[in-house]
């Protein structure tokens, strides 16, 4: 009896401990799963951004990009992407002229 419950207690704190996820993830989670949205500003000028960021940090990189363009009165168009290690990808962003699209 003693065997089953403590089989019991593992297995319900593993499964709860995997639902959650990793401690440092728990409160960035997004709503795609226990992943987190990682976003990093590699460079940084007037009219470019490169960010590394991860698949559930795709919008998040985007929206940080529109919004630096936009700051500044421009559109920011994508440039290109590197994949990275992992699931880490590099992209960068251009800020150019409204009337030059």
């Amino acid at each position: 009896m003693m065997k089953f419950r403590i089989l019991y207690i593992s297995l319900t704190m593993l499964l709860v401990s995997c639902s959650v996820g990793p401690a440092e993830y728990a409160s960035h989670k997004s709503s795609e799963g226990n992943e987190a949205q990682r976003v990093e500003i590699l460079s940084e000028s007037a009219f470019l951004v490169t960010i590394r960021h991860n698949q559930s940090g795709e919008k998040k990189a985007m929206s940080y990009s529109f919004e630096k363009c936009k700051s500044i009165g421009r559109k920011s168009v994508y440039e290109n992407t590197l994949r990275q290690y992992g699931s880490d990808i590099i992209s960068t962003w251009k800020c150019v002229e409204l009337g030059s699209l």
